[in-house]
């Protein structure tokens, strides 16, 4: 009963943050906060009651924890040498995933932004030039999601850009506020392979295929050795029964679905 009472008021607290913002109150609640909050939650509830969704519908960590289904994501790029052989992995696979890259490079390599929608693929926003969010000013958080989604809807014709991860997942409070005022949804991750540490594609592939869950979302780099760690990855995933999902494909399952319309191409005349 105790645990039941501190889990209410954990909830409580986290559905009365807007409230409390709009009365004049001031909090700076970061990603990594709410992630030790959702784990203490995680960790107090019998298991088969966990249900895995965000504290509030722009904030999404993983899918729903009852449905066999993972979710590949990836992260910085595109570069040519990079993202071409996991794009060509992904294809022979028949997996679909998501991509969040960064305006500087979509603006470099255009026709590879626009090959991730054709293929299948979702994209969202990386920030334009990878800063720490966290360390700009309202206005410099602004500029920069803003320049990366034109980059991304010039480059592709998309109508539409709804996803937004933050450079090294660091945000606070006022970075998500202002994604969310974007129309933003902002997507976490609960297996992070630290790809981006110079882990080989062994240890890689070790890390993500141990941590696999239902409703996972895996967080990855678009570096030679995740390529290489792929294959694998895909195939223990498969093995087990999981199936491969994009994110809006994930958040549209979840026991409260949060609906973003998938990547539609502006029609050209």
């Amino acid at each position: 009963m105790k645990s039941r009472g501190t889990q209410a008021a954990f909830l409580k607290a986290l559905r009365n943050l807007p409230a409390a913002l709009i009365r004049g109150r001031w909090y700076v609640l970061s990603c990594t906060t709410v992630l030790v909050m959702l784990g203490f939650l995680s960790a107090q509830a019998p298991s088969e009651t966990i249900t895995s969704d965000p504290p509030t519908s722009d904030l999404v960590f993983r899918g729903n924890a009852r449905l066999r289904e993972i979710a590949l994501t990836f992260d910085d790029g595109p570069v040519p040498e990079d993202i071409e052989p996991i794009l060509r992995i992904l294809k022979e696979e028949g997996v679909s995933a998501t991509f969040f890259v960064v305006g500087d490079r979509v603006k470099e390599f255009p026709h590879l932004a626009r090959q991730i929608i054709e293929e299948g693929h979702e994209i969202g926003n990386h920030s334009m030039s990878h800063p720490r969010l966290v360390t700009l000013a309202n206005e410099g958080i602004v500029e920069e999601l803003s320049e990366c989604e034109d980059a991304i809807l010039e480059a592709t014709g998309i109508e539409t850009l709804k996803l937004f991860r933050p450079p090294g997942l660091r945000c606070d409070d006022r970075v998500l506020r202002i994604a969310q005022k974007k129309g933003y949804i902002t997507v976490h991750g609960d297996i992070t392979a630290n790809d981006y540490r110079g882990s080989s594609g062994g240890n890689i592939e070790e890390l993500v295929t141990r941590k696999i869950r239902p409703g996972c979302i895996v967080l990855l780099h678009m570096i030679p050795e995740t390529a290489e760690a792929l294959p694998e990855i895909i195939r223990h995933a498969k093995e087990s029964g999981y199936r491969f999902v994009t994110i809006p494909e994930m958040m549209s399952r979840m026991a409260r679905p949060v609906t973003v319309e998938e990547t539609r191409i502006r029609p050209t005349f």
